[in-house]
């Protein structure tokens, strides 16, 4: 890892927490929550169970530690938890998914007197070519124990795979939605649990968005029905946290237009802050390509 990387890691910590992730939210001019962390695994520990105990995706474990074996670590290695995140570039405001990111970010309507929040979970997304389509959505139905009645677009793919599917799979261990599921507008697509949990922070889905068992059952009683869902295509983040400018970057997606790190800038970056960052292309690009998923600070020249 370079010292782009290593030098936003001045505050790692131990700690053995594990809990979804909430954070008062930043005013209109910073972008960045959370911290980077880090913690020792223990002899049984994989790298997939650290993700879970910190309420990270597979993606996020692997690719902020991408020296060490996802299934078979060294013992007491110590391992990145990357539990800091630019803000997506979208309004704060009920759901925001940032797809290649693999992370849903909601934001609830604070009650009087109460200082506004973020909550943030990682998710799966669906398999290349089963996208759910970008932009705007609502919540309108929350289903407990959910029958999954499967497309028939989806019985044909797990045939041509070899697996028969019922039209119908009913709530159980078996049935793919977990025991809770959180219906899209009037299309087929649901935020849902999932009867595997090890695939969260992956490619999985036939385009719904899974969430680790724990979580969904936090978040559907959260966020009620007709909540605004976004959502976005921003494999690159740019962002502002005190007067610092930071960049996060993880793969693009091929079904998609890969977007341009300066398409659409959040209103925290300025002419200024434009103006320096052009002028630094080869931190840009390292950046970009190492796709490490953590925020890294911009050393600006100014």
């Amino acid at each position: 890892m370079n010292t782009l990387i290593w030098s936003i890691l001045l505050l790692l910590a131990l700690s053995p927490r594990s809990y979804a992730e909430s954070f008062f939210l930043p005013t209109a001019d910073n972008d960045v929550v959370g911290q980077l962390i880090a913690t020792q695994l223990n002899s049984s520990d994989t790298l997939l169970d650290i993700a879970r105990r910190f309420d990270i995706g597979y993606n996020e474990i692997t690719q902020a530690n991408p020296n060490i074996d996802p299934w078979q670590p060294t013992k007491d290695s110590f391992v990145i938890v990357p539990t800091l995140y630019i803000l997506p570039n979208a309004p704060r405001k009920g759901v925001v998914i940032n797809v290649p990111e693999m992370r849903l970010y909601y934001y609830p309507k604070p009650k009087k007197n109460q200082a506004p929040m973020v909550i943030t979970y990682p998710i799966s997304i669906g398999k290349e070519g089963w996208l759910m389509p970008l932009g705007q959505s609502r919540i309108t139905a929350k289903i407990e124990n959910p029958s999954w009645t499967v497309p028939p677009s989806i019985r044909a793919a797990y045939k041509a795979e070899g697996y028969d599917l019922p039209s119908v799979v009913p709530p159980g261990e078996s049935n793919p939605l977990g025991k809770f599921a959180m219906k899209l507008g009037d299309s087929g697509y649901f935020i849902h649990g999932t009867n595997k949990p090890h695939s969260i922070g992956m490619r999985v889905s036939y385009g719904c968005i899974r969430l680790y068992p724990e979580d969904i059952a936090e978040f559907i009683y959260m966020a009620p029905k007709k909540t605004p869902v976004t959502v976005v295509n921003q494999p690159f983040k740019i962002g502002k946290h005190h007067g610092k400018v930071y960049i996060e970057a993880h793969t693009a997606l091929a079904d998609w237009d890969i977007p341009s790190l300066f398409d659409k800038l959040p209103s925290s970056i300025n002419a200024d802050d434009l103006a320096l960052l052009v002028n630094l292309p080869e931190t840009l690009h390292q950046i970009i390509e190492q796709q490490s998923g953590i925020p890294t600070p911009i050393k600006l020249n100014n």
